[in-house]
C-alpha cells in the first residue's frame, strides 16, 4: 500500500466516522438501534474463522461502533461472527449472546431471531454479527422492504436500523473498513 492510498484511506475513514456518529445523535430513550453487519472476511473450510483482513475489519467496526451507546452484541452459532464482534465486546466489556440460525429455513430464523431481539432489548443499542443472506433478511424484517442478499465478496456493508416508538422506521447504509472487492 503506497503512502498516498494509506492517507486517502485514513481520510475517507475519518469522514466516514465524522458522517456516522451523526446518525441518529439524538435518541430517544425508547428508541431502538440495531447495528447489522456482516461477519468480516473468513477463511475457508467448515466453521471458520476471519482472515487477517477479517481481523483488520472487526477492528475497522470497533472503532466506527464506539461513539455509539452499544448496550447488546449478538452473533449466530458460527465462530466467524463472533471473532466479528469481538474486538468491540473487549473494548466496551460486554458478553456476546450466541443466537443460533435454523440452517434448515434459515430466512424465517432470521426474521424471529431480529423481532425476538428487538422485543427483548427494546429502547438499547443492539449489534448483530450475521451472513451475506441472513443480514438483510433481518432488515428487511424490522423496515418492511425487501433488501436483496449480499454478494458473497460483500464484507463492508453497515445496515442501521432506527425503530422508534409509534412504529417509525428509518434505515441507514454505510460502507466501514476498507472497500470490498464488490465496489
Amino acid at each position: 500500500m503506497t503512502a498516498l492510498s494509506t492517507i486517502r484511506n485514513f481520510l475517507l475513514l475519518t469522514l466516514l466516522l465524522t458522517c456516522a456518529s451523526g446518525v441518529f445523535a439524538q435518541e430517544s430513550a425508547d428508541t431502538t438501534v440495531v447495528f447489522l453487519v456482516r461477519h468480516a472476511e473468513k477463511q475457508t473450510g467448515q466453521d471458520p474463522s476471519l482472515t487477517d483482513e477479517g481481523r483488520d475489519r472487526a477492528l475497522a467496526l470497533r472503532d466506527m461502533l464506539l461513539s455509539y451507546d452499544v448496550e447488546v452484541l449478538v452473533a449466530s452459532q458460527f465462530k466467524r461472527t463472533a471473532e466479528t464482534l469481538l474486538p468491540l465486546s473487549e473494548m466496551l466489556g460486554i458478553e456476546v449472546h450466541v443466537r443460533p440460525l435454523d440452517t434448515a429455513d434459515i430466512a424465517t430464523s432470521a426474521r424471529a431471531v431480529v423481532r425476538a431481539l428487538v422485543e427483548e432489548f427494546q429502547g438499547q443499542t443492539i449489534v448483530i454479527a450475521g451472513h451475506s443472506n441472513t443480514i438483510p433478511v433481518m432488515a428487511s424484517a424490522l423496515v418492511g422492504i425487501e433488501i436483496t442478499e449480499f454478494d458473497e465478496r460483500d464484507y463492508d456493508k453497515l445496515l442501521i436500523v432506527r425503530a422508534a416508538p409509534g412504529g417509525e422506521v428509518q434505515l441507514v447504509v454505510r460502507n466501514y473498513g476498507l472497500p470490498d472487492p464488490v465496489e
